[in-house]
C-alpha cells in the first residue's frame, strides 16, 4: 500500500502482536473485525492498558444455492484430491455447511486439510478433519512451501 509497518511479530495473529507491541497503555486502538473473529485479540490488547474500539465491518456467510453443485464436484473429485487449502476458519465452516454429514464423512474429512494458521487448523479439526498442515509461517509464502509436504502425505 505503500508504508512500511513499524513491527511485524514473529508468530502470527493479533495475540503475538499484542505480547509484542510496547508501550500502548492508554493508547486508542481501532480494530476493524469480522463479525465471527475471536474476542481474544481484542481482551490481549486490553491487557497490555490499550484502549481498544472494535468496528465489526463484515460478516462471512456461506452461500447456499451452489451446495448441491459443491457436493457433486466433490464426489467426482474426492478420491483423487491430494488436500484443501484453506485460508481462513470462515473458509473451513463454509466448507462444512455446503456439504452434508454423509458426504463429511467419506472421503473428505480424510482428505488432507492445508491450513494458513493455527485458528484456521482449530476450526479443521473442530469440523474433525484427520489430517491438517499448519503453513509456517503463516503467510501465502507458507501455504507454498507446505504444498509438497502436503502431496507427499496424502492420506
Amino acid at each position: 500500500i505503500g508504508f512500511t509497518p513499524h513491527i511485524i511479530p514473529k508468530d502470527p495473529g493479533v495475540n503475538a502482536l499484542a505480547r509484542e507491541l510496547k508501550n500502548i497503555r492508554n493508547k486508542r486502538i481501532l480494530f476493524p473485525r469480522s463479525a465471527s473473529a475471536p474476542k481474544d485479540s481484542i481482551d490481549a490488547l486490553r491487557a497490555g492498558g490499550a484502549i481498544v474500539t472494535p468496528v465489526i465491518l463484515y460478516t462471512t456467510t456461506p452461500i447456499a444455492a451452489g451446495k448441491k453443485v459443491f457436493e457433486n464436484i466433490l464426489k467426482d473429485t474426492a478420491k483423487d484430491t491430494a488436500c484443501i487449502i484453506f485460508m481462513s476458519p470462515s473458509g473451513v465452516g463454509g466448507f462444512a455447511k455446503n456439504l452434508t454429514r454423509n458426504i463429511l464423512k467419506g472421503h473428505v474429512l480424510e482428505t488432507r486439510a492445508l491450513c494458513i494458521g493455527p485458528t484456521t487448523a482449530t476450526a479443521a479439526k473442530y469440523v474433525v478433519f484427520r489430517h491438517i498442515t499448519i503453513a509456517q509461517p503463516s503467510t501465502l509464502e507458507g501455504i507454498i512451501k507446505a504444498l509438497p509436504i502436503s502431496l507427499l502425505h496424502r492420506s
